[in-house]
């Protein structure tokens, strides 16, 4: 058995949907891309992806792509009106100690084992190193979806010192013809055209990538709290592999769901933020002020008067932010109670 096919079957046996190898070189493609659209500059700002990995790392050689497929369990209604389900997995930006985390780990040490240098911590474009190896495709929704799985997929990206045997890019779309779902659907119309998204609009960046959320997207923001997952529900590619599977619970989950209320996530004490946010919600937001912020607005765009106390409450608060946004949750409940009595 080659090195590849070795690293690829120990990859399945850990669980990961698919795995694929590319080689370490630039992707130019992408940087191409991405220099030509309006928010080049704010990903290049804020340093997400490095589009040379030898830039990082210049022994590396070879890039391995493992796939998770993150929507093997199913999960209860409110958190998933609430929370992205990539969170609710906790597979994004696996934490020591953590399911996800572990199976990483133990990828790497079998790299190792079989005589290479790894790194694990290289942001390079995730998609189109998954697409370039072979193991993915790039829908309209700036998706990376797995054939027989759909989009609901977790990306993670090892480079290696060792030349391997490398698998045939995929890279194009397999969308529906003329299929326009995606952007129709997307409740803050950030993705513009086919490929194209507007950061700065999308729901995830209003959630935590800053302090203030415009007027005209808050109500736009729905519940959504940590993430969205609109653009994948009405994908026709998601609907065909999905629609009939009958998923087993996630008792965590389960159990989680019970606590997790916006009034409770308002009103959190440090107990709350460590038991209930910050196993499923460690990602971007590290102080309880921004989910604050973001229950408030789901309590205003709910139209629910039982949330009228908890936020006169907030109005009162000392944190400028919280005081400010309870009085917008308050008048837009309070309208929406007037417009139902007209």
């Amino acid at each position: 058995m080659s090195t590849a096919a070795e690293i690829k079957e120990y990859g399945r046996y850990l669980g990961y949907c698919r795995v694929g190898i590319t080689t370490a070189d630039d992707f130019d493609e992408y940087l191409e891309v991405l220099s030509s659209r309006d928010n080049y500059e704010f990903i290049q700002k804020n340093n997400i992806v490095t589009y040379d990995p030898k830039r990082l790392m210049p022994s590396a050689k070879s890039i391995i792509v493992l796939l998770l497929d993150y929507k093997q369990k199913s999960i209860p209604e409110n958190l998933d009106n609430m929370i992205g389900s990539i969170y609710l997995d906790r597979c994004y930006d696996p934490q020591p100690g953590s399911l996800n985390g572990a199976r990483l780990k133990l990828m790497a040490e079998h790299l190792k084992e079989l005589g290479c240098e790894v790194r694990t911590d290289i942001s390079i474009p995730a998609r189109w190193a998954a697409a370039r190896a072979g193991v993915a495709t790039i829908g309209r929704n700036n998706f990376a979806y797995a054939d027989g799985i759909g989009s609901y997929v977790m990306i993670y990206t090892l480079a290696v010192d060792k030349e391997l045997d490398y698998d045939t890019p995929t890279l194009q779309n397999k969308c529906p013809e003329n299929c326009t779902l995606c952007i129709d659907s997307c409740p803050t119309q950030a993705i513009l055209k086919p490929f194209h998204l507007n950061p700065k609009k999308c729901i995830p960046y209003n959630n935590w990538a800053t302090k203030e959320v415009p007027v005209e997207l808050r109500e736009k923001l729905g519940s959504r709290i940590h993430g969205c997952d609109k653009c994948q529900q009405v994908c026709p590619r998601n609907i065909k592999v999905r629609d009939k599977l009958v998923l087993p619970k996630d008792e965590y989950l389960e159990e989680l769901s019970k606590d997790l209320t916006l009034s409770a996530i308002l009103n959190m004490d440090d107990e709350f933020f460590k038991t209930r946010i910050q196993p499923i919600m460690y990602n971007y937001i590290s102080k309880p002020r921004l989910f604050r912020r973001n229950a408030i607005i789901a309590m205003g765009n709910s139209g629910d008067k039982t949330y009228i106390k908890d936020l006169e409450v907030a109005m009162n608060s000392d944190d400028d932010l919280i005081s400010r946004y309870a009085g917008w949750a308050l008048e837009n409940i309070r309208m929406n109670q007037g417009n139902k009595s007209e």
